[in-house]
């Protein structure tokens, strides 16, 4: 798995974080979900696609949840009913370059899906990543 996957699926996976009461949310059905993942970049445009299980314990998503770590932002947060769209900002550090990012979080009873636009830059060079996460609950999570 290269480099910016790598990034996408820890910005993904840390969706699942404890969330602050405090932000605009929407909700998340708990439960065990199969996540399949496609991403695209103009280093290679050839999408790649995986499908993981993973037990989502949360009953509310917020933009926090987003964030690779605690130097990111989250802003222009919009809520409209299930819809949570806002922007990322990362200044980058040792494990990873700076980056801002564009999501739009959707859910529904039984879904959760993520859709991210991610722009990096690496060596002077900018990369530009597309991510769409499709989750579908398919039960309680698993022991």
């Amino acid at each position: 798995m290269n480099k910016l996957s790598l990034i996408v699926l820890f910005i993904v996976v840390g969706c699942i974080s404890t969330a602050s009461l405090a932000e605009d949310s929407i909700p998340v059905v708990p439960g065990q979900y199969s996540v399949k993942s496609t991403t695209t970049s103009n280093l290679n445009p050839e999408p790649k696609t995986q499908t993981e299980e993973h037990c989502i314990p949360i009953d509310k998503f917020t933009p926090s949840m987003a964030l690779p770590d605690a130097t990111c932002t989250a802003s222009n947060i919009k809520k409209s009913s299930n819809v949570l769209t806002f922007d990322i900002k990362c200044p980058g550090n040792d494990q990873r370059p700076p980056m801002t990012s564009k999501a739009e979080v959707v859910t529904t009873k039984s879904t959760l899906n993520i859709k991210m636009d991610i722009v990096n830059t690496f060596e002077d060079k900018v990369y530009s990543v597309k991510s769409l996460s499709e989750g579908k609950r398919i039960g309680e999570c698993k022991q």
